[in-house]
């Protein structure tokens, strides 16, 4: 049964954020790119605008100069064309460029510097009109359409405020002269477009928040949903229990072979065991089982069953516990007192020997009991 969107009230695990950014999804508004990109290049504009003026009215005097004379070769004609274009890069391409830089900067910004062609992809599911139908009504669709409506509503107050501001100006270009009225428009131009990119700026920015909140909330995962997630990546916790278990029982048996071939176990008594093996012709003692508490004393309990010595010595079983692993050789700083342990019980297992080499000459000289 489908989940609604009210059991959706986790935050977004990791994975999904990078399967969003994979897809191309994130948080972004394209009023406040197309503000900040418009107002830098409005400033830009106005900022080199005397001097590109100065050289516009310089080409168009040397224009008209040129069509007065009456002798207009076709090279004259690209001459002209040249001059015009050279002036035209000249005035345009510093406010495009950089116009183009800010928006990009601002897009990657929003974007924290993500590339993704997936959303270019053409998809079937976009062609639909009954999905048309539903993008159109849907909440979002009514939102991005009042949120359109109240964009044109605030250019065009602000644009009737800054005309009814500088209403005096208008007055005043039917008495100036044409390169004077020329930059009063131009002026006035310029006043209206950085007043309408501020006010894109303002609205970006509340409309970014309003993205960035509508795209964590999309982000939103049920429980389920996060269960399921952890499966896939870690597979089914049931099958991994089993996978745990069936390792236990394999190290388990490793260990109950190696501790088979043990000379020794150093004990704490209880809370740790290191079973030790050591061969002539070794370079030095092997650790071939260790454990602390239950795994200790499966140690314990297999060595026992094969009479294999028990040496309680609680610093050196410690020592050995932390300084090794199983497979490791006995490490230097510790070679004098494994040397003892194992002095030890060659000694025991020397005794033990002559006390029964002892009982058995015995039963030999004195022969049977009576019957």
């Amino acid at each position: 049964m489908a989940e609604d969107k009210g059991s959706k009230t986790e935050q977004a695990t990791p994975r999904k954020r990078e399967k969003a950014r994979e897809e191309g999804q994130a948080a972004t508004s394209r009023d406040l790119t197309a503000g900040l990109a418009i107002l830098a290049s409005a400033l830009t504009a106005r900022a080199m605008w005397h001097s590109n003026w100065n050289q516009l009215v310089q080409v168009g005097s040397w224009t008209i100069c040129q069509g007065g004379t009456d002798d207009l070769a076709p090279t004259t004609f690209a001459h002209i064309g040249s001059q015009w274009l050279a002036v035209g890069m000249q005035t345009l391409l510093p406010v495009i460029g950089i116009g183009g830089f800010i928006g990009l900067t601002v897009s990657l910004l929003q974007t924290r510097f993500m590339f993704s062609f997936k959303p270019l992809q053409p998809k079937l599911e976009k062609l639909s009109p009954v999905n048309g139908f539903k993008r159109i009504f849907s909440i979002r669709g009514m939102v991005e359409a009042t949120k359109s409506s109240l964009k044109v509503v605030i250019i065009m107050g602000m644009a009737l405020w800054v005309m009814w501001g500088r209403h005096t100006d208008f007055v005043s270009l039917t008495d100036s002269a044409p390169l004077g009225a020329v930059n009063l428009s131009l002026d006035l131009m310029f006043d209206m477009v950085i007043r309408v990119a501020v006010i894109l700026v303002i609205v970006g920015a509340m409309d970014y928040g309003y993205q960035w909140w509508e795209f964590e909330r999309g982000l939103r995962m049920s429980r389920q949903e996060i269960i399921d997630e952890m499966k896939q990546q870690e597979g089914d916790p049931y099958m991994r229990a089993r996978r745990k278990a069936t390792r236990r029982n394999m190290l388990q048996q490793s260990m109950s072979r190696e501790t088979k071939d043990a000379s020794v176990v150093v004990t704490n008594p209880t809370h740790f065991a290191v079973a030790l093996m050591y061969r002539q012709g070794m370079v030095a003692p092997k650790v071939v089982a260790k454990g602390q508490n239950n795994v200790a004393q499966r140690i314990l309990a297999v060595t026992r069953k094969h009479g294999i010595p028990e040496v309680r010595n609680v610093s050196v079983a410690r020592a050995l516990y932390k300084a090794t692993g199983v497979g490791d050789y006995v490490p230097i700083a510790l070679y004098q007192a494994v040397a003892e342990i194992l002095a030890f019980v060659r000694r025991q297992a020397l005794e033990r020997r002559q006390r029964h080499l002892e009982l058995t000459r015995r039963r030999q000289t004195t022969g049977p009991g009576p019957a």
